[in-house]
């Protein structure tokens, strides 16, 4: 009787593992023709590379064809190698995919400056754009700039980031320490239109 009742539980908790692996996190590069408005620009994206499905490619505000891991980390000469962004590419995997809720990675900028950010997975919530209610996850990002630089920037983010379109919603900054005049900003997507 006790053997049968072990492996009833055992069933039951097979089932809710099983279940809840399908409702792991993902990510997705924003598809091709998705357009982004923001308050003072907007971005058009051109879909994913086909080197690799995490890198998002996009015009900018300019129309410059931007490369962004994760439609986040901006890819330049300096940083767009495996051995500038693979301690990153593996954590947000990890923290996207729901392995882990917090991570922590040294990543190379743009500019070859290497900073240390640690993400935290804070929650899930129901956000509401284009008159549409989509489930996005929200996100802490605490960022220490490389001590090289000049800004001597530490700074705390909170993201919202709907997975499924791979856009990122809306951003707050909390400023640690230092200057934030070259880090990303404060902002918050006015409408997405998808192709």
């Amino acid at each position: 009787m006790v053997a049968r009742r072990l492996l009833f539980f055992a069933a039951v908790l097979l089932n809710f593992m099983t279940a809840a692996k399908a409702d792991q996190l993902s990510f997705s590069c924003p598809k091709a023709g998705t357009v982004e408005e923001r308050g003072v620009s907007t971005l058009k994206y051109t879909g994913a590379s086909p080197a690799d499905p995490y890198v998002c490619t996009r015009l900018d505000a300019r129309s410059k064809p931007e490369l962004r891991m994760f439609n986040l980390y901006a890819l330049s000469d300096s940083n767009n190698t495996a051995a500038a962004n693979t301690a990153a590419r593996a954590g947000m995997i990890d923290l996207l995919s729901g392995r882990k809720t917090t991570v922590s990675f040294p990543y190379t900028a743009f500019n070859g400056y290497i900073q240390q950010d640690t993400w935290t997975l804070l929650r899930r919530e129901p956000y509401s754009i284009n008159g549409n209610t989509v489930e996005v996850l929200v996100l802490d990002h605490e960022v220490a700039g490389d001590v090289r630089g000049t800004s001597a920037f530490h700074g705390r983010y909170t993201h919202w980031l709907d997975p499924k379109s791979g856009v990122w919603l809306k951003t707050e900054l909390a400023v640690i320490s230092g200057s934030a005049n070259f880090w990303p900003q404060a902002y918050r997507v006015r409408s997405v239109r998808l192709p």
